[in-house]
């Protein structure tokens, strides 16, 4: 399964480095159809192995490639294996955060919520297995949750304690950014298993589509339109075993700053980050939940590290004023 490089500005240097050679290129080629020790590669390329090995370090600090020394009769050989089949340059014109705020990343895992009113169907699953069994809604207390790498259910929410560092305890937030991936359900109005709370008619669901509304610190910030991830080889982190439609989500990237809150760069509040925060303590929540009065209704379907098409949880982005 053809897994991707994602990168943004900032990072963009030393990849570029890696891809300007085509010695490089050749070696990520040879790769492509398995693992090789460093002599092998050598060989193939009609150079030194002190040459050889120059590439590979530059290719390794870029992350296409790892190595692994493993024992043989001729001694520990390096042996290099390939990361990624595919790069994408996620290109922003608008100022870095290198150039903003003082700030700091945290992720949180999909299955370590605080909060949550799930129906079935409903699940949790980590790269390898589901947790517990599937359609049960017992199943999110369980500690095991925490190792959840998907998380889904045909209504209901979500809700994540955001931890803040205690050294910005108290200074004020002056923007968050949030990046998750999320998706709509699949044939829940036909599942065996649906269970919808009472005044929810299973005629409004629709099929495929569904609205995710967002909420920080209990004030609703917006509303996006979702669908389901359908093109199998663009699911690079879910594993073979799972089937079943979705297979991977859509980027979704909140931004709450001092001109309102933005979900994929489309206002859809006027409330600032200093309103919905202010002073923060240890941290706020965020949940994310179908509404009652939903225009598209058709669950929800959280995707996190080792699942999907991006390889991470929920991560948070605090800026914090001097």
């Amino acid at each position: 399964m053809a897994k991707q490089m994602s990168i943004e500005g900032s990072h963009v240097a030393p990849v570029v480095k890696a891809l300007s050679s085509d010695v490089r290129l050749k070696i990520l080629s040879l790769l492509s159809d398995g693992d090789l020790n460093v002599q092998a590669i050598a060989s193939r390329l009609g150079l030194s192995k002190t040459a050889t090995l120059v590439h590979i370090n530059v290719l390794e600090q870029a992350g296409f490639i790892t190595s692994q020394y493993r024992s043989s009769s001729a001694g520990n050989q390096r042996i290099c294996h390939k990361e990624y089949d595919r790069l994408v340059f996620d290109f922003d014109p608008q100022k870095s955060d290198a150039d903003d705020e003082a700030y700091y990343e945290n992720e949180v895992p999909v299955g370590n919520y605080f909060g949550f009113d799930v129906w079935a169907p409903c699940g949790l699953a980590t790269h390898n297995q589901i947790i517990h069994k599937w359609d049960d809604p017992t199943t999110f207390y369980r500690v095991e949750r925490v190792e959840a790498a998907l998380a889904w259910t045909a209504f209901g929410y979500l809700e994540y304690h955001i931890p803040l560092d205690p050294l910005f305890i108290g200074k004020r937030i002056t923007k968050v950014k949030i990046v998750l991936e999320a998706a709509a359900h699949h044939m829940v109005k036909t599942h065996k298993a649906l269970c919808l709370p009472p005044g929810v008619s299973a005629d409004r669901i629709t099929e495929d589509i569904t609205d995710i509304t967002f909420w920080v610190n209990g004030t609703e910030i917006g509303t996006q339109t979702v669908g389901v991830g359908r093109v199998r080889e663009e699911a690079y982190f879910t594993p073979t075993w799972w089937r079943t439609l979705p297979y991977y989500g859509e980027q979704l990237r909140l931004s709450l700053n001092e001109g309102g809150c933005f979900i994929n760069k489309r206002k859809t509040s006027n409330l600032i980050c200093t309103q919905l925060l202010g002073q923060q303590e240890r941290y706020f929540t965020l949940r994310l939940g179908i509404k009652p009065d939903a225009k598209h209704m058709n669950g929800i379907m959280l995707f996190g590290r080792e699942f999907g098409r991006y390889n991470h949880g929920l991560l948070v982005k605090f800026f914090i004023a001097d």
